[in-house]
């Protein structure tokens, strides 16, 4: 797939599947994307991967280049350095 052809459009990279804590599944996201115009996006749900192979089918399935590895990763860290959550997104 040439990449080019992505970069000029809509691109998403923070979305969220049924595998987490999103409404869609990985699928509906893509084809719901798509509607909407982007031409480029990532699936990063909470702490799993577990969405990323029905998101890497229904990008090929509907013409959008697919980040493949993406997830949003929690981590806390020790009171006595922070007192809050610390929100990680790995692409």
């Amino acid at each position: 797939m040439d990449i080019s052809q992505h970069s000029q459009g809509l691109l998403d990279f923070h979305n969220h599947s049924t595998h987490s804590d999103g409404g869609d599944t990985p699928k509906g996201l893509v084809k719901r994307a798509v509607e909407q115009g982007v031409t480029a996006m990532a699936l990063t749900d909470h702490n799993t991967n577990s969405g990323l192979l029905e998101f890497r089918e229904a990008c090929r399935e509907y013409g959008i280049l697919g980040i493949p590895f993406g997830t949003e990763i929690h981590a806390k860290l020790p009171k006595e350095i922070l007192d809050e959550e610390i929100m990680k997104l790995l692409i």
